[in-house]
């Protein structure tokens, strides 16, 4: 059980991008895509399950979590209507899940479902 104090914030493509510290979408997703992510008040350790379902979960450090997204084709999780909110959430590691690639915010988890706390 993960539970972090932050704000949630939605962000175009480039500044999910730039919130990992890179200059440019790694995949050329356009500005137009869109990114909920809760970003937390200090980089935090956070455990969240591997792309491999046989592999244990992993703790390491994240600055933020991924709560959904929007792009031409999808639009997937919540948190939309969160924007701009200062919160505890608590995320259950199974409901969590470290990229296996570079979808966006890089290198930071993403998680299904979460409860607000205040």
């Amino acid at each position: 059980m993960n539970t972090v104090e932050g704000t949630v914030r939605v962000m175009n493509a480039l500044e999910a991008a730039q919130f990992t510290g890179e200059s440019h979408t790694p995949n050329g997703e356009p500005i137009s895509y869109k990114y909920v992510v809760f970003v937390f008040d200090k980089p935090t350790s956070f455990k969240a399950q591997t792309f491999d379902p046989e592999s244990p979960a992993r703790i390491d450090v994240a600055q933020g979590v991924r709560l959904g997204s929007k792009t031409a084709d999808s639009r997937e999780g919540s948190g939309f209507d969160l924007d701009g909110q200062r919160l505890t959430i608590r995320f259950k590691s199974r409901n969590c899940d470290w990229p296996s690639d570079t979808s966006l915010p890089l290198g930071q988890p993403s998680c299904r479902t979460f409860t607000v706390l205040g």
